[in-house]
């Protein structure tokens, strides 16, 4: 999927638009917190389907591709948040 991003607050907020795949226009925020010395991530997402998946969508749920893309990002950005590589 591609996605372009809509607003950014390093250490504290990234929100994105998917603007290709089966849910384009979509979006999703992901927040940041310290939290006793960890950190919250939180995402709140707003997934459109398209095509003939939004036929599908009530029976769907977030398709596994995106939730494991979805995953690997929030993964991603935690460690980046921490200072790990």
């Amino acid at each position: 999927m591609d996605y372009k991003v809509i607003e950014c607050v390093p250490n504290q907020k990234l929100t994105i638009e998917i603007t290709t795949g089966p849910i384009k226009g979509s979006f999703a925020t992901e927040r940041l917190e310290s939290v006793e010395g960890k950190t919250r991530l939180t995402e709140i997402a707003d997934y459109h389907f398209s095509g003939v998946y939004k036929l599908f969508e009530p029976f769907m749920g977030r398709s596994s591709q995106v939730r494991k893309e979805t995953e690997d990002s929030v993964e991603r950005m935690k460690r980046l948040a921490e200072g790990q590589k």
